[in-house]
């Protein structure tokens, strides 16, 4: 019999994934941006500090249950054995049920000593007590949202997320009107989250039929055995990420914290740029390892590469350039020690920001366990750099250990990609690059000292620093005609912008 529906179609799936992703990052940046000119520094901090937790527990308490909620139900499906589908939801929203318990328990008895040692003050007890259900929120929104991508149903998953996520952010500004208080923020966290695993729950049962008593018993070890590496690689990375918050919180005080933070998310903005060249990417490169075409598998990465780096440099090096205009005109002068963090980030990323097309061609040929020490190695130079400068230099100090993270990355991923031949790079070409977005961010950065702030003249800056930077592109001769039709191949067909690129690229 019949029970399951077909998956939705792959490539219009990516287009909805995408515009989730896009809509996630945007409605984060710009409910901080509101908070910045209602709160004060401290209370930012307290705020990112509450968000860097809250995400903290919801991936412990996860024990990797949402991949391997996500893995098991396609398998499933695979084999139309609606039965042991069942089963799989059933036993994981059980074992869902015992790890939100445990998760508000931990959260209330421990919260004196996570206000003691990061807060420095009992003020926030009970926001950090209420938070716990924020955490089982998150945590029940995010496996029942691996249940619906386990369905295969990506276009409900994107569409769920975008409405959650708007609802959430919409709600916490309305309700700022009326308290000025984190624990609106905490609330907002909660109904947010809470009606995202709503729906989400909604969703899996519409298209299962319902959890039957009939349903075959499914080991939920077998599900937590393939999920665990998993959840180890993900609470990896969740530290490497974020360890410097939470030292800079424990040595320094929430102000810093709140400045720091803010610095860090105009940085994440930028990774906009970066996903689609991962989207677009991957599978082309699994196909060519598909056919054992290795040759034009490395060609199509070091082009990749170049592509990357020719676009990201740039916005990169201008975002670094006018950091200090950037955070005037975002936020107040009491940001302004952010801009240091910002400009040496995004510089220290843009060097070496091919890590991740490095990181895409590993993935194609299935050295997929590479990435546990990457991001090994990440948490723990980020970790001992960050204890080690942050009393002495403060969020400078933290900016050098998250930096780390790019540079350790990039070791790595270099390394292995040498050995398994999947990429190789066109020094002169990337020199070019680099000199290009090191001489316009040099003319830009003196203008902007010289001449300092007015959102007129961020405008001029950003608009005059591209200008230097095609310029010296074409004038070096950096790339040539053919390296414009390799680019096209990289590019969505919908982008059919051949003629503008060898125009201003091509000397």
């Amino acid at each position: 019999m019949e029970v399951l529906e077909t998956g939705d179609e792959i490539g219009k799936s990516v287009i909805y994934q995408y515009l989730s992703a896009i809509v996630s990052v945007l409605s984060g940046f710009l409910f901080y941006i509101y908070i910045v000119r209602v709160f004060t520094t401290e209370v930012v901090g307290a705020v990112a500090l509450l968000s860097a937790m809250m995400i903290l527990f919801s991936t412990i308490f996860s024990v990797g249950l949402s991949f391997g909620v996500q893995h098991f139900i396609s398998y499933y499906i695979g084999k139309n054995d609606p039965e042991s589908l069942r089963a799989v939801v059933k036993e994981i929203s059980i074992v869902l049920i015992i790890v939100s318990i445990l998760a508000i328990v931990f959260m209330w008895f421990s919260s004196p000593a996570f206000a003691y040692l990061f807060f420095h003050t009992y003020r926030y007890l009970d926001i950090i007590r209420i938070m716990g259900f924020a955490v089982v929120a998150n945590l029940g929104s995010s496996v029942t949202g691996g249940m619906v991508l386990g369905l295969q149903k990506f276009r409900v998953n994107a569409l769920v997320s975008i409405a959650y996520t708007v609802v959430m952010y919409s709600a916490i500004v309305i309700l700022l009107q009326f308290r000025v208080s984190p624990l609106v923020v905490v609330v907002g966290w909660t109904a947010g989250y809470s009606l995202g695993a709503l729906l989400f729950s909604i969703q899996v049962t519409r298209r299962i039929g319902g959890m039957k008593s009939s349903a075959k018993a499914v080991s939920v070890r077998t599900i937590i055995d393939y999920s665990l590496p998993l959840f180890i690689s993900s609470l990896l990375g969740y530290g490497a990420t974020y360890v410097d918050r939470f030292v800079v919180s424990f040595f320094l005080n929430l102000s810093e914290m709140g400045i720091y933070n803010f610095s860090l998310l105009i940085v994440s903005a930028l990774g906009i740029l970066i996903g689609p060249f991962s989207t677009i990417l991957l599978p082309k490169l699994s196909e060519l390892y598909g056919r054992g075409d290795i040759e034009n598998l490395r060609l199509y990465s070091s082009k990749a590469i170049e592509l990357l780096l020719a676009f990201y440099v740039p916005v990169s090096f201008v975002v670094a350039a006018i950091s200090p205009s950037i955070l005037l005109f975002l936020a107040n002068l009491s940001y302004l020690p952010g801009f240091i963090p910002i400009t040496l980030i995004t510089i220290t990323n843009a060097l070496f920001i091919s890590s991740n097309i490095l990181a895409v061609s590993l993935q194609a040929v299935r050295k997929t366990r590479i990435f546990l020490l990457s991001s090994s190695l990440a948490l723990i130079s980020n970790f001992i750099i960050s204890i080690l400068l942050i009393p002495r230099f403060g969020i400078n100090g933290a900016a050098v250990g998250f930096s780390s993270i790019y540079v350790l990355s990039f070791a790595v991923t270099y390394y292995y990609s040498r050995k398994y031949e999947t990429a190789y790079f066109e020094k002169g070409k990337i020199a070019k690059i680099m000199l290009s977005g090191a001489i316009m961010f040099s003319v830009v950065f003196a203008l902007q000292m010289y001449y300092w702030y007015s959102p007129l003249k961020m405008v001029a800056y950003i608009l005059l620093g591209f200008a230097i930077y095609v310029l010296l592109i074409r004038l070096l001769g950096t790339f040539s005609g053919e390296d414009v039709e390799m680019f096209m191949k990289l590019l969505p067909k919908t982008m059919n912008i051949k003629a503008i690129l060898r125009k201003l690229v091509v000397k």
